[in-house]
């Protein structure tokens, strides 16, 4: 529980700018410094959870691990080394440390022999 508590403690900074940026006036804010304040947040945020031992999971290009990898579904491989290979996450997945919170949700690539 302590733990927990000293993550949310972590990332309360964070949160506290992306609520400031959720109630701001569109009519007041340009797009290009909307999109440098969520981008400020993005990075606080992942240096925090970096730290607690969080890793995102989205490549593509690597071998297909059911370990850590959902297939949602496949599509033809362009040449036989893509074989059993992500070509693409729909949805990323996370680790902490090597606890897997949830798999990266993909589309794995398999090799038809044309």
């Amino acid at each position: 529980m302590r733990a927990q508590a000293d993550l949310v403690t972590r990332l309360a900074d964070a949160l506290d700018d992306l609520s400031r940026f959720a109630h701001i006036d569109p009519a007041e804010i340009d797009a290009k410094t909307l999109h440098e304040g969520v981008d400020l947040v993005d990075r606080k945020v992942w240096k925090e959870l970096a730290a607690a031992g969080v890793t995102r999971i989205d490549q593509a290009g690597v071998p297909f691990d059911p370990n850590v990898h959902d297939a949602v579904t496949t599509q033809p491989a362009s040449k036989p080394e893509e074989d059993h290979t992500v070509g693409q996450v729909v949805q990323p997945g996370y680790k902490m440390r090597d606890l897997l919170l949830r798999p990266a949700r993909v589309v794995v690539l398999t090799w038809q022999g044309k």
